[in-house]
């Protein structure tokens, strides 16, 4: 596993998507740690990653899984904030 930061920005939180796996602000700042091309799909309390049927399943931190929850529900108001995840990532 590697420790991976992920960075979500003031542009992931305005153009992310609410309600949209593949397009809220989280999914957008894990695309930019991850290879090209790699799917990504954001849960309330889990990610997806890779393509389907062959994903990994990863756990969000609770912090993480509160901001998406609150970005589905309001999305006013939510600052930008970084958070780490321990990822498989292929040589």
């Amino acid at each position: 596993m590697t420790k991976v930061k992920v960075d979500v920005g003031v542009d992931d939180i305005r153009f992310g998507k609410p309600g949209a796996p593949c397009h809220c602000p989280v999914a957008r700042a894990l695309r930019r740690v991850l290879p090209n091309d790699t799917a990504v799909n954001v849960y309330h309390d889990r990610v997806m990653i890779g393509p389907f049927p062959k994903h990994k399943r990863y756990d969000l931190p609770p912090e993480v899984s509160g901001f998406i929850k609150q970005f589905d529900d309001h999305h006013l108001g939510l600052l930008p904030f970084s958070f780490e995840l321990d990822l498989e990532m292929n040589s």
